[in-house]
């Protein structure tokens, strides 16, 4: 549809040139649309388009009146312009987002604005259809603004204001299209002159009826807007991000919501945990909750307690994103019962009194492991441990779940043993089959290596990138531990249980491998190669893909072994296939063939 219709923008701009449509009172009928009407045979029209052959749109700009009638003329009589005009706004809309991608300054992100210019027909359907005017931004010049309105023609619209608009002109309209405002987004960033705080008095009166989106961004020291539900009865999504924003916090808030997103926003008074979370158990219809630094402030420090009527369930929350105090964030989940399906966004913070926990689990201080559902059925994980920075991320069919931990005095390039150790406690049950390590995993002891692999025999995926963070110089070492590990039979004897080719093997079912950003030594080449032969005469599933992308040192020149032009049939016994990402392709393709040729005939 797209690609017809910008063919047709290029065929048929008819009149685009003609003077603008006058700002008539009400819409002028078509052909003409405002100019003066003539009747002329289709002979004279086409002797008229003869005459006009080769000339340019600023010529046809001065044209004469009579002219400019013709051009009208012929123009509706194109095949564009002769299917019915439902049709053709419907073509439209579809090509048009109803919603600009951004705050627009003036009209020139609306998709739909140069449909207007391709002729007085487009032009006046599109002026006289509410569909196109139902997105009003309020910026620092109200000339938009006064042409958008009157074209919603009492229709639901959505009004966005900039940081630039005036605030007397936002309570203005605010008070004269109370009922027909739908989406709402305020934004005021400026500081606001206390002689003119008196400006705001209406936001704290004015009933919004038809109102079901709300953003309020405030980012003042003070209280500006203290929110009040009740003005707004058919609200389902409400953003308030700022202290310039107060709120109660209380059933009539989020019984109607379906989405809510508070940050940095505070409550008139903080709360236990037990009394924050009963305002939520009303919340029935509570799909997305986005909580950022609100936590910490709603909540009185220390006052967990076992949840009197068991834990808080909303049978439709499928998003929950909560960035605060990990002390905070563990009081929360005592009381909610987190989503089967969906997402779960969960970054915790030290605070500047207490050291930031090196375990993950330390999100759910008050639950039992065991009765954490998606660590007992993850498929997909993800370990990524920098400077600062732990994350784990578990994935279902269902969940994806990401537990960030951040503190400027917690150093985590050490701590991949025990997030190792910690993970294969938590998950051990569940059905892994895929997980990525990002940080130092030459760091892991062989111990850790051997409980991990044990924990799930059923991994068919494993992908390494060795990153250091900081001024560090140390080597990008390969993992040999992990490689040794796998070479070596499981110790475990409830292996036989598990779907595999060999109960010697550990993970025999392990198809894949990729080991990245790694600096080269022939040895660890070598450690690699042994383990695949040793885990092939084990009984272990051929691999299917090895990828291998190491950093050369500088200046590390590697010629081919003119002796080893093809690929030995022997090694495709243990390996089916294999690829190198990153730069010097050749160069390592070369030494990988040379390294293996030298293993498979020592």
């Amino acid at each position: 549809m797209s690609i017809k219709l910008t063919v047709t923008l290029h065929q048929y701009r008819m009149d685009t040139a003609l003077p603008p449509l006058l700002n008539f009172g009400s819409e002028p009928a078509g052909p003409f649309y405002g100019l003066p009407p003539i009747v002329r045979t289709p002979g004279e029209i086409a002797q008229y388009l003869a005459s006009l052959e080769g000339t340019d749109d600023r010529q046809c700009a001065s044209l004469d009146p009579e002219t400019c009638s013709l051009r009208a003329l012929c123009n509706a009589n194109t095949p564009i312009n002769r299917i019915p005009a439902e049709v053709l706004l419907n073509i439209l809309q579809r090509f048009s987002p109803s919603i600009p991608p951004a705050p627009p300054s003036g009209d020139a992100r609306y998709a739909w604005v140069p449909f207007m210019r391709v002729c007085r027909h487009w032009c006046a359907l599109i002026r006289g259809t509410p569909f196109f005017w139902l997105n009003v931004v309020l910026g620092r010049s109200t000339q938009w603004t006064e042409v958008a309105l009157p074209r919603t023609r009492r229709a639901l619209f959505n009004l966005r204001t900039t940081s630039a608009a005036d605030h007397s002109v936002v309570s203005r309209i605010l008070k004269e299209h109370a009922g027909h405002i739908s989406g709402l987004h305020l934004d005021i960033t400026r500081r606001i002159d206390p002689s003119r705080e008196d400006t705001f008095a209406p936001l704290h009166s004015i009933a919004l009826p038809s109102l079901t989106t709300l953003n309020l961004y405030l980012p003042q020291n003070e209280p500006v807007l203290v929110f009040r539900e009740e003005l707004y009865p058919c609200l389902t999504s409400l953003t308030m991000m700022g202290n310039g924003n107060s709120l109660t916090w209380g059933p009539s808030l989020v019984a109607g919501l379906r989405t809510i997103s508070l940050s940095g926003c505070r409550i008139e008074a903080p709360l236990t945990v037990a009394e924050f979370t009963e305002v939520l158990r009303g919340a029935v219809h509570l799909e997305t909750i986005i909580l950022y630094g609100f936590l910490h402030k709603a909540l009185l420090p220390d006052s967990y307690s076992p949840p009197a009527r068991g834990h808080v369930t909303l049978p439709n929350l499928q998003n929950l994103r909560c960035t605060d105090y990990l002390q905070a964030i563990g009081q929360l989940t005592g009381h909610l019962r987190l989503p089967n399906a969906g997402e779960i966004r969960l970054k915790g913070w030290s605070s500047s009194s207490r050291v930031l926990p090196e375990d993950h689990g330390s999100f759910f201080p008050y639950v039992n492991n065991a009765d954490i559902a998606f660590f007992q059925s993850t498929t997909e994980a993800t370990i990524n441990l920098w400077d600062g920075f732990g994350e784990l991320v578990c994935r279902t069919p269902e969940l994806s779940v990401t537990l960030s931990l951040e503190g400027q005095f917690t150093s985590w390039e050490d701590k991949m043993d025990l997030v190792i150790s910690q993970f294969a406690t938590y998950c051990g049950g569940s059905p892994l089959t895929s997980v990525a390590l990002k940080g130092i995993p030459c760091r892991v002891s062989r111990a850790t290596w051997d409980d991990f692999f044990d924990h799930f025999a059923g991994l068919q995926t494993l992908r390494i990138t060795v990153e250091h963070y900081g001024p560090s110089v140390e080597p990008l070492s390969f993992p040999d531990e992990l490689f040794l590990s796998l070479a070596t039979p499981s110790a475990r004897g409830d292996l036989e249980d598990a779907a595999c080719a060999s109960p010697s093997a550990r993970c025999p079912g392990l198809k894949s491998i990729q080991v990245n950003h790694w600096t080269y030594d022939v040895k660890h080449l070598h450690v690699l190669l042994t383990c695949l032969r040793a885990r092939h005469e084990a009984g272990a599933s051929r691999l299917e893909d090895l990828s291998l992308a190491p950093v050369f040192p500088e200046g590390e020149e590697v010629f081919p072994d003119p002796e080893w032009e093809e690929d030995l049939s022997e090694w495709g016994e243990v390996l089916s296939g294999w690829k190198k990402c990153g730069e010097d392709t050749d160069k390592f393709k070369r030494l990988l063939k040379s390294e293996v040729g030298h293993f498979l005939c020592a």
